[in-house]
């Protein structure tokens, strides 16, 4: 997957004020040292690059395990970004941040309190993939920024939602 393909798909939105680009890849199965803080705000992707019956397979299996967002109750409504000829690239999800290494941890690992889509709990049909991710920093205000979030989902509605580590599982698994 080349990760412009991903940054195209965020500066699609035409409402976004583009403070730089950020061409860095972040690769679920082999970690990244990619950290970036910042006082400016981002707008970011995780993607992943499938074949319609791998697609069809992710869809079912995140479905399965409830962890697809709301407005996504069938796969007709989960298009792709971009299409190549065997493949298409799909928005597992998009948002924003201020602060995009918390925020990039939040989803990877999940925090107590804070939602993310928790990369590490996936099902192995997704984790065996590689999950890209780009970022565009902005200069958009928070509402702004909320506009280009809906505005991208409605091109490319993310598959996953997020959700919270609630104390009882933190407790859980310290014990």
């Amino acid at each position: 997957m080349d990760h412009n393909d991903i940054l195209d798909f965020l500066k699609s939105s035409k409402l976004i004020a583009i403070q730089k680009d950020y061409e860095f890849s972040y690769i679920f199965n082999k970690g990244t040292n990619n950290e970036y803080v910042s006082q400016h705000a981002f707008i970011y992707c995780y993607a992943i690059e499938l074949s319609e019956s791998e697609a069809v397979e992710v869809f079912v299996e995140i479905k399965k395990h409830k962890r697809t967002a709301k407005k996504l109750d069938t796969f007709e409504k989960w298009k792709p970004f971009k299409k190549t000829d065997k493949t298409a690239f799909y928005n597992l999800y998009v948002g924003e941040t201020e602060n995009l290494t918390a925020r990039t941890r939040s989803h990877v690992k999940g925090f107590r309190g804070c939602g993310g889509i928790r990369l590490n709990e996936l099902p192995e049909l997704i984790t065996k993939k590689n999950v890209h991710f780009a970022a565009i920093q902005v200069r958009n205000n928070s509402e702004e920024r909320k506009t280009i979030e809906k505005e991208l989902n409605s091109i490319s509605q993310s598959l996953l939602k997020t959700t919270s580590i609630s104390s009882d599982i933190v407790k859980e698994l310290l014990e």
